[in-house]
């Protein structure tokens, strides 16, 4: 039994209601759901929201209704493998499930075949996580900080004076989903191992919704991609 999850609770600092803010007249959730169910390698498309307006929105688009998740699970500081953790244990038939895919509404960039090929990825890959990174336009090795005073310092400070030619490519996490077997996420295992393989993805279609610009560059992603 394949099952896919989708986070989506109420609260959101920078961007209020973010999982139901409209794009072509649709909210947030209806495109994971609906990509989701599409794809039809789900026995069950569920919603793990704190918020009935959520749900019943949810419940309209075909996703299932395995209760509202509780606030202690649903704040700023609440981590994505406890909520997947916790809407697995809940579940009636969790003896009966095997993979599980977390599919997150802030990313408008998922579509059957990244799913699909997720999946194919993850049937050789016990022990870890199958998702999408796109890589950086600069290696973070060349990255440096600031404290208050504005003083600068390197993260990686013996790698400054090496040629760029010899700096190691590197990649950042796309955030729209990640599968794993259901031991995996209940064993809450650490997302980037060695046990876990990427999809590489163009960072043109990168879209991490959190603030109204991060909102205004999804809505132009969608409209290339649609």
């Amino acid at each position: 039994m394949n099952i896919a999850i989708i986070p989506a609770r109420a609260g959101s600092k920078r961007l209020k209601n973010k999982n139901l803010k409209l794009i072509n007249g649709k909210p947030l959730i209806y495109y994971a759901i609906k990509t989701a169910i599409k794809s039809k390698l789900f026995d069950e498309v569920i919603i793990s929201t704190d918020s009935l307006k959520i749900l019943n929105k949810a419940e309209k688009f075909g996703a299932k209704n395995n209760g509202l998740r509780p606030k202690k699970l649903s704040d700023n500081l609440s981590l994505l493998p406890d909520v997947v953790k916790y809407e697995i244990q809940k579940h009636k038939k969790k003896k009966f499930i095997q993979n599980v895919c977390c599919i997150l509404p802030t990313n408008l960039y998922n579509n059957q075949k990244l799913l699909t090929l997720g999946l194919k990825k993850l049937y050789n890959n016990r022990d870890g996580y199958i998702f999408c990174a796109t890589k950086t336009s600069t290696s973070v090795f060349r990255c440096f900080t600031k404290n208050k005073n504005q003083e600068i310092k390197m993260i990686f400070p013996k790698m400054f004076n090496k040629g760029s030619h010899l700096l190691k490519d590197t990649y950042f996490d796309f955030g729209n989903f990640y599968w794993a077997k259901k031991n995996t996420w209940l064993n809450k295992k650490i997302f980037f191992s060695k046990n876990s393989k990427f999809i590489e993805i163009s960072s043109k279609y990168y879209s991490d919704i959190n603030t109204l610009e991060d909102f205004k560059i999804a809505k132009t992603i969608f409209k290339k991609t649609n």
